[in-house]
């Protein structure tokens, strides 16, 4: 099986999404899915293994409720084998995170107005780390335009709420763990 057949494959799944109320809707075969989900799980560790493209794949399609889900929260997981498919190149996650660690290195200061403002970018760092674990860049790209809207504040927060719930019923769970179990986090417990 080639990467472009488990796409086509893969679109075939989206397509018969059926719609219902917010554009959510339900996968009618899940065991077909289910397999979809292990084939593309296995392709990608024979082709690509130790691929960042597996966790988030991984990560994405464990979000998919198939009951209880959206085209555009399917399209995510589309994305990652389209990337696979047009840069086949591996990208192994630890190298992306050193590079990351480099660029973010922050000279500590002993004055005061450093370290707060050295505490609030931890903050966040943490936030969006933990939002970037937890969606998938379509999803974050649709919360951006709700928030770069010109809505009212109390709009904005009730158009969030909405698509918060489009992406699915763990969504938000997902993102309080994520941040709630970042490192940083835990270290203010423990």
């Amino acid at each position: 099986m080639t990467i472009t057949e488990l796409i086509k494959e893969g679109e075939e799944f989206r397509d018969s999404i059926g719609d219902s109320t917010h554009g959510i809707g339900k996968i009618h075969d899940s065991s077909k899915f289910y397999l979809w989900v292990e084939r593309v799980v296995r392709y990608l560790g024979q082709t690509v293994p130790k691929d960042i493209s597996i966790e988030r794949f991984m990560h994405y399609s464990n979000q998919i409720n198939p009951i209880h889900c959206s085209k555009s929260s399917f399209e995510g997981l589309l994305n990652i084998l389209r990337a696979v498919e047009e840069l086949p190149d591996v990208v192994i996650a630890d190298d992306l995170m050193h590079r990351k660690k480099d660029d973010d290195k922050i000279s500590i200061q002993t004055n005061v107005k450093q370290e707060q403002t050295q505490n609030q970018a931890q903050t966040v760092n943490v936030l969006e780390t933990a939002l970037k674990d937890s969606f998938a860049p379509f999803q974050l790209e649709e919360l951006k335009e709700i928030l770069k809207s010109n809505q009212p504040r109390e709009d904005k927060r009730k158009s969030l709420m909405e698509k918060l719930k489009s992406f699915g019923s763990d969504v938000a769970s997902g993102v309080l763990a994520n941040i709630l179990s970042n490192p940083e986090v835990l270290s203010m417990f423990v």
